[in-house]
């Protein structure tokens, strides 16, 4: 997962959703929770894939 990754999942410019990840004061609430929402989903579906397939014995 990259910064484009994030904030193009969010809808917003790769700076904004930099900012936001920074918890910087000049970017709106709404976009700090979407890019945050962004990045948690992102994540999530990233340790799924990384996840082993499980092994028949």
């Amino acid at each position: 997962m990259t910064l484009d990754d994030v904030a193009a999942a969010a809808g917003v410019s790769k700076s904004a959703a930099s900012k936001a990840l920074n918890n910087r004061a000049d970017v709106s609430a709404a976009t700090r929770e979407r890019v945050l929402a962004a990045s948690e989903d992102l994540a999530t579906c990233a340790r799924r894939r990384r996840r082993p397939a499980p092994t028949r014995r």
